[in-house]
């Protein structure tokens, strides 16, 4: 059997937690992230190592917004020297300042509600974005007009068939 490193294994999570287009259950895998780096990160060399892999791999973002939203939403205890790296990964000033407030508001449990209206803009905002990251804007733009007229014309009060 092969298992991914503990570095590869926190990134892989990121990467799914950060890039999926669907922020509903969100909070699961968040505490997935929380319990990897509880876990591995008293192994020596283990923080350097995850920046090191995450600049690598090109995956420094993904890294930056789960250090932050760890440590704004469950407190996860990352040590000063590995937030301070994962800065050198952070969008610019703004969008930072947006990004964190809304993986703030939207990976924090809402249970059982559904996703109270002042998060269903951001909500949507996160759906295009992950979109964004792997479509270019010819392509993206009629997928995305594509799936809200489909959206519009489904009756929700229908039933199932």
């Amino acid at each position: 059997m092969r298992l991914l490193s503990p570095v590869d294994s926190v990134l892989h999570a990121a990467v799914h937690l950060f890039f999926d287009s669907d922020f509903d259950g969100r909070f699961r895998e968040l505490v997935d992230l929380h319990e990897l780096l509880t876990a591995f990160g008293g192994v020596s060399g283990f923080w350097d190592a995850l920046i090191a892999r995450a600049k690598m791999q090109g995956l420094g973002r993904p890294l930056y917004y789960t250090f932050v939203a760890l440590t704004r939403v469950l407190r996860t205890p990352v040590p000063a020297a590995a937030l301070a790296a994962s800065r050198a990964f952070a969008p610019p000033p703004l969008t930072d300042r947006w990004m964190t407030n809304t993986l703030e508001t939207v990976l924090t449990p809402v249970d059982p509600q559904i996703w109270p209206p002042a998060n269903r803009a951001r909500l949507w905002l996160l759906f295009v974005r992950s979109h964004w990251l792997r479509m270019p804007a010819h392509l993206l733009v009629p997928h995305l007009v594509r799936k809200s007229m489909r959206r519009v014309r489904v009756d929700p009060l229908a039933a199932p068939r």
